[in-house]
């Protein structure tokens, strides 16, 4: 499942991918960043990412509980508290119930 945008206003960065990027792809900016495709882009082609602000939803992990402004995480598959090597995300904005597999969060790198 794709991140998908909500709302809000969201900064921009210029980047050049390796390989294509579909909308929705969050991409690890190294250890302390990720950006969001909100169209797609060919690989070795520049395009832009949102790099923060704006209101998404996420594909989460369906047991975990998380309460609204807790800080969040891109593990590479799902947006998540634990910290355990992902690259921070941003911050809850609705509570999140056992069960649910979608998080709606800020996108903020702190």
């Amino acid at each position: 499942m794709a991140v998908n945008f909500r709302t809000g206003k969201y900064d921009t960065a210029r980047h050049t991918p390796g390989s294509a990027i579909t909308a929705g792809d969050v991409v690890e900016l190294g250890t302390t960043l990720c950006g969001i495709a909100h169209q797609d882009i060919a690989a070795n082609v520049e395009g832009i990412l949102a790099v923060g602000g704006g209101v998404y939803d996420a594909p989460a992990t369906s047991g975990d509980v998380i309460a609204a402004g807790d800080k969040l995480y891109w593990n590479g598959t799902v947006a998540e508290e634990a910290s355990s090597g992902g690259v921070p995300l941003g911050y809850c904005v609705e509570p999140k119930a056992d069960g649910e597999t979608t998080i709606r969060f800020r996108h903020d790198s702190w």
